[in-house]
């Protein structure tokens, strides 16, 4: 823990941060997870409702924003669904078990500001915000690199900080 003084003059204890380098592994972890289920998943969602796909030779960025504007309702409710899938993983391991799979794996975990394990409003706000973050060009993780807690857009809103696991 370490010492904080908020606008009253109160003394706070707040987290360690995680170190920056082992929080990005985590996410590296975490991606690698879920980039063959997610692949997985859209493809059968094309499958199943014979949605043609752009171009082979279209750089990632240029084919999802092919997609997003095609005008079949079921390109933009796939996309919602690999969306909401990618959403429910980082919504469901800090709920049951304080981390994700990448966390776990470096040695690191997720609490509130009290070193507490966080609650399922706080996962489901850090999960949705999550999404936000990366939506908008992953600025709000670029904001970890800038943010003297190392806490992104996500960890603000939600109250929450990566910690060693034996930070308390």
């Amino acid at each position: 823990m370490r010492d904080l003084v908020d606008t009253h003059g109160s003394l706070l204890l707040l987290p360690l941060p995680a170190p920056l380098l082992r929080r990005a592994g985590a996410f590296l972890i975490d991606l690698a997870v879920l980039a063959p289920i997610l692949s997985i998943l859209a493809w059968c969602w094309t499958v199943l409702f014979q949605i043609e796909l752009p171009s082979h030779g279209l750089p990632l960025f240029d084919a999802l924003v092919q997609l997003a504007g095609d005008p079949d309702p079921m390109v933009a409710c796939g996309l919602l669904f690999v969306t909401a899938m990618a959403v429910l993983y980082f919504f469901l391991g800090p709920l049951l078990f304080g981390k994700t799979l990448g966390l776990f794996l470096t040695g690191l975990t997720l609490t509130d500001q009290e070193g507490r394990p966080i609650g399922g409003g706080a996962a489901a706000i850090r999960s949705l915000a999550a999404a936000l973050s990366a939506a908008y060009f992953w600025l709000g993780f670029v904001w970890i690199l800038f943010d003297p807690g190392r806490q992104g857009f996500h960890d603000r809103i939600s109250g929450t900080w990566v910690t060693r696991r034996n930070a308390r």
